[in-house]
């Protein structure tokens, strides 16, 4: 496989995707759309779309999405941050799961990541900047209400992994993981597969970033008063 790479920090792939899930994003929360949930929660698509979007687009991606997710949000700067966070959590293993992606590995780490995002980094979030900076909510009691089987955590679960597993399946070309960390994109000449490939040290590296941002919210959960 010959390759070279961009020096730009977005490419034109980046700009798409950030513009199509951003777009629909920011609509989708300007126009007020969320699915009914059991009061007083209701689910939205943006965690999917931030999904999607850091998956096959990168940290930049990312941020820009999360951004267009916070504009018409009332909470802005709280849900620009908490997207840009949970987002972030996939950056960390796309690359790894993209490498392993005929595998059974792969859906393993799709649904570790989604479990742990919609159990532990994105309540731990938002419940704490609700709690501690709006003073709306109380984090414990409403966590535990969260986890249970009314709360949002399961949804939100199933929000992140079935369309990312879907989109690895049926559109692999679209989501295939090309972004840098320092922006911009590896220019591959066409779809080639990543058969022989072994665990390395960007995949633990990867994985370690993941396991601390977990454990950051677990802490959270544990020392909070």
């Amino acid at each position: 496989m010959s390759e070279k790479e961009t020096r730009k920090i977005i490419s034109s792939k980046q700009a798409g995707l950030a513009a199509a899930l951003g777009g629909l994003a920011f609509a989708w929360r300007a126009l007020g759309l969320n699915i009914p949930w059991v009061p007083p929660f209701v689910v939205d698509l943006g965690h999917t779309l931030v999904v999607l979007g850091s998956f096959a687009g990168g940290p930049y991606v990312t941020l820009i999405i999360s951004i267009l997710i916070g504009i018409p949000s009332w909470d802005t700067w709280i849900d620009m941050l908490g997207y840009f966070i949970t987002g972030l959590g996939i950056c960390f293993l796309a690359k790894t799961i993209w490498k392993y992606r005929r595998s059974k590995f792969s859906h393993v780490l799709i649904w570790f990541y989604s479990v742990t995002a919609a159990y532990l980094v994105a309540p731990a979030y938002w419940l704490f900047m609700f709690d501690n900076f709006l003073h709306m909510i109380p984090f414990r009691a409403t966590l535990f209400y969260v986890w249970s089987p009314l709360g949002d955590a399961l949804p939100y679960t199933l929000l992140r992994g079935i369309p990312l597993s879907l989109a690895l399946v049926y559109a692999p070309n679209y989501m295939q993981p090309r972004w840098r960390w320092r922006g911009g994109e590896e220019v591959v000449e066409k779809f080639t597969e990543e058969k022989g490939k072994k665990w390395d040290k960007k995949d633990t590296l990867g994985l370690v970033l993941y396991l601390l941002e977990i454990l950051a919210a677990v802490t959270l959960i544990i020392f909070h008063p």
